[in-house]
């Protein structure tokens, strides 16, 4: 029991390995359209 347990762990470990992965390669990719946008919207919200 403890054996698959541990296994369970580690497979959940490697699966938010892979999500904060593939989250950080989105965020480095496109990073200034991100931000851009971000600041579009906060002069949209500020000016109406």
């Amino acid at each position: 029991m403890s054996k698959k347990k541990g296994q369970a762990t580690v497979e959940y470990i490697l699966l938010l390995a892979s999500i904060v992965l593939v989250i950080s390669a989105f965020l480095t990719a496109f990073h200034t359209h991100i931000v851009r946008f971000f600041f579009q919207f906060i002069g949209r919200v500020i000016t109406s």
